[in-house]
């Protein structure tokens, strides 16, 4: 989410000529109305859109760098990852229910 402010501060989205992305994202204490009937996983997803990136990085070695680093954090520190990116995906696995 971090990078997402980011992007609003630099107005990335205005270059694009896009007003809002396509689309809604959660706060990530959204998804804490399933903790009583779900187990919660978040999962880092992409730091940042394919356009996002090329009107921040022009060049496609500035871009293989960054997506490369990115990786790197996403493989050492998957729960970092998940706070800084702007697309994260959480899964929701059902509990048994008690006998």
């Amino acid at each position: 989410m971090l990078i997402q402010q980011a992007l609003k501060v630099l107005h990335v989205n205005k270059l694009l000529r896009k007003d809002k992305l396509y689309v809604h994202v959660h706060p990530i204490a959204w998804r804490d109305q399933f903790r009583d009937s779900c187990n919660i996983e978040v999962l880092p997803n992409d730091s940042i859109s394919a356009n996002q990136a090329k009107v921040l990085l022009p060049f496609s070695f500035m871009r293989r760098c960054f997506y490369r680093l990115c990786h790197g954090i996403q493989n050492r520190n998957p729960w970092l990852a998940a706070r800084l990116w702007s697309y994260v995906a959480v899964v929701l696995d059902k509990k048994p229910k008690a006998a």
